[in-house]
């Protein structure tokens, strides 16, 4: 294989991700950390991402010539222009609110065949494609890229994979295929106007990068499972490489005593309903189990409405009005504040089996007890679980969640004992010893691909 040599002083990585630091996307951290860690253990890294203002002055103040970043616009304005007409036939797909009962979801919505058929077209050639296309083409003629000995390559989106598949097939680079969301099964609100055509294409195209690897990398068990059955791989080239949480986990709990402070931060969206939390602590309140003088519960961010119904208008006229606060997106430095003053962190993640919300492996971090609605089987359920630093709460049984709350309340409003912070738990979830365990497995492959092509 032309990218296996024996140049161990100067061995080339190409990393190809849409997202990297500094932008504020959370698909940003898995492979930036990965950039640093291939820096570190003597490796120069070449790195395809899209145009950004600050990212190459990051990057070079950073880790200096070690890393060369190539970014690559997004092309060309026509496709904008189509992909703007394709989100308006996404949004007229949206079901409407359940404003009465907003906890019951309305029946999905069928369009028209020809919706189906004009989304599928402009699926294929929209701007994702487009750029993944640019940066085929950039690989191709970067004067290092024959020279690598490897290609990472770490989604959203999908269609990068494609470039970084078919760089390693014309150069016979190895290539490991990152996956940190699943790429079927993972259209949300868009499964009302995908088409047979688009569900054969992103099947096939899955299927051909995944072999094309010589390993994949899942950010969770679900999603191994799935690319296992989907891609029909054998269970020994998939491997499981959490997210985990950036820096150093606290020592001892991070929580006060002597209230009960609940905090949401980030979007409610989707399938994460807020609505069975609060009903449940307003049932309390009224039932006068629950001190309202000592519990708060805050939602900051994108946290207004969930599916059209406003959560202030909601709580106004039920005993929870008090209780509960509404902020809009607040500054770094203001967010760190209410983390740190807040003892019970709220995960709302439910339907979401195969994949594990970035906000778990950051409470982790802070010492901070999580509140985690999700269904009881899925993988964020499981690590929540095993880090001993949340309590999981399917979001349909009431006497779970009243029971968790009634808990969590005499733990820490009247008890005053909080929660035992175990350390040791959650170290196997920080970002380091996950990548380091991402480093072994390239190190691994590589040798074995080397002794495969000169047996001696």
């Amino acid at each position: 294989m032309a990218g296996l040599n024996d140049d161990t002083q100067h061995r080339v990585a190409i990393v190809v991700s849409y997202y990297i630091l500094p932008a504020p996307a959370v698909g940003a951290l898995r492979p930036s950390n990965t950039i640093d860690a291939l820096v570190a253990n003597g490796w120069t890294v070449v790195v395809l991402t899209r145009h950004a203002p600050s990212v190459v002055d990051y990057w070079r103040n950073r880790h200096g010539d070690r890393v060369d970043v190539v970014t690559v616009r997004e092309l060309p304005k026509v496709l904008d222009a189509l992909a703007r007409f394709r989100n308006r036939l996404v949004e007229r797909s949206v079901p409407a609110a359940a404003v009465q009962d907003p906890t019951v979801a309305d029946a999905p919505t069928q369009k028209s065949w020809l919706w189906r058929r004009a989304h599928s077209i402009m699926w294929i050639i929209d701007t994702t494609k487009a750029w993944a296309f640019a940066v085929l083409w950039r690989m191709i003629f970067h004067p290092q890229a024959r020279r690598a000995q490897v290609i990472i390559c770490s989604n959203p989106p999908v269609a990068q994979q494609l470039a970084a598949a078919t760089m390693s097939r014309i150069f016979r680079i190895p290539y490991i295929m990152d996956m940190r969301d699943p790429w079927l099964g993972n259209f949300g609100y868009m499964e009302g106007i995908r088409s047979r055509l688009t569900d054969i294409v992103d099947t096939a195209a899955q299927k051909w990068c995944a072999n094309t690897s010589f390993a994949v990398t899942t950010a969770s068990p679900g999603i191994a499972r799935g690319m296992i059955a989907d891609a029909h791989l054998p269970e020994s080239k998939v491997h499981v490489i959490y997210n985990g949480y950036s820096g150093q986990a606290a020592k001892v709990s991070g929580s006060m005593v002597g209230r009960l402070d609940m905090l949401y931060a980030g979007t409610i969206y989707l399938n994460r309903n807020p609505f069975p939390l609060l009903e449940t602590v307003d049932e309390l309140l009224a039932a006068g189990q629950l001190d309202p003088s000592l519990v708060s519960i805050t939602f900051v961010g994108d946290c207004h409405a969930y599916q059209g119904v406003s959560l202030a208008d909601w709580a106004r006229p039920r005993a929870i009005r008090d209780v509960l606060h509404i902020r809009d997106t607040v500054p770094r430095v203001e967010l760190e504040s209410m983390l740190a003053a807040a003892n019970i962190m709220i995960v709302l993640a439910q339907k979401q089996l195969g994949q594990i919300p970035a906000k778990c492996y950051d409470f982790m971090r802070l010492g901070k007890e999580s509140l985690v609605v999700t269904e009881s089987d899925g993988d964020t359920a499981r690590i929540a679980r095993e880090s001993r630093a949340a309590v999981v709460v399917d979001p349909d049984s009431r006497p779970a969640m009243r029971a968790a709350i009634l808990d969590m309340y005499r733990r820490y409003a009247i008890d005053k004992t909080g929660f035992d912070f175990d350390p040791a738990a959650v170290a196997r979830f920080a970002s380091s010893a996950q990548i380091a365990r991402f480093l072994e497995l390239i190190e691994t492959r590589l040798r074995g691909a080397a002794l495969q092509a000169d047996p001696r």
